[in-house]
């Protein structure tokens, strides 16, 4: 497929049936907001049938889908896609097969409870960082493995103390090992210095 436009190459592509490309590639998504698993895969579907390229865009839109639009829905989603993204390189494009894994994904983004803030998140930054937005360097950044935090004397300890500060701490049987590693750290840094 040609590309026409360096913003969005295929709101003048065509698809095997004659369909705007970004429409069909819109439908996809919104579909699957939607949970509308048929106008999702027969979306896809036509994106499949038309070119190499765009199978390969309609992968790649399955994927953000599952970042932008299920998020922490399933926050194991993107990867469960790019392991079926990769797995229908097992089989060629005339192989029926190869068209089961987008099937699959699709069904199943359509089934997740769907989850947009980081979508939201990505938008606000971007606005605020147009609009000259600089970050602020907090001291809690400040510590052992900066310069600035070397000049101001923060030490190991320090790092022990501070610096390592978790939130939400995990809590379970393994977290009282990890207190008690840390707890030992901390006695052999007091020991042997830094």
């Amino acid at each position: 497929m040609p590309k026409t436009n360096a913003v969005n190459p295929w709101e003048n592509a065509k698809t095997v049936n004659g369909l705007v490309a970004d429409e069909v590639i819109s439908m996809l998504q919104k579909a699957i907001r939607r949970g509308l698993e048929e106008d999702a895969v027969d979306a896809a579907y036509e994106l499949y049938l038309t070119s190499s390229e765009l199978e390969h865009v309609m992968w790649r839109r399955l994927i953000m889908i599952a970042m932008e639009d299920i998020g922490f829905g399933d926050i194991r989603s993107a990867a469960i896609v790019y392991a079926y993204y990769q797995a229908k390189d097992l089989y060629d494009r005339d192989n029926g097969d190869r068209q089961l894994p987008f099937i699959q994904m699709i069904r199943y983004l359509c089934r997740c409870p769907k989850e947009r803030s980081s979508s939201y998140y990505q938008n606000l930054e971007a606005m605020k960082f147009d609009r000259g937005y600089k970050i602020d360097i907090p001291d809690y950044a400040l510590d052992k493995h900066t310069k600035r935090g070397k000049e101001m004397g923060r030490d190991t300890m320090f790092f022990y103390t501070d610096g390592d500060r978790v939130h939400p701490e995990y809590e379970d049987e393994e977290n009282l090992h990890t207190k008690a590693l840390k707890k030992r750290a901390m006695e052999e840094t007091e020991q042997n210095g830094n």
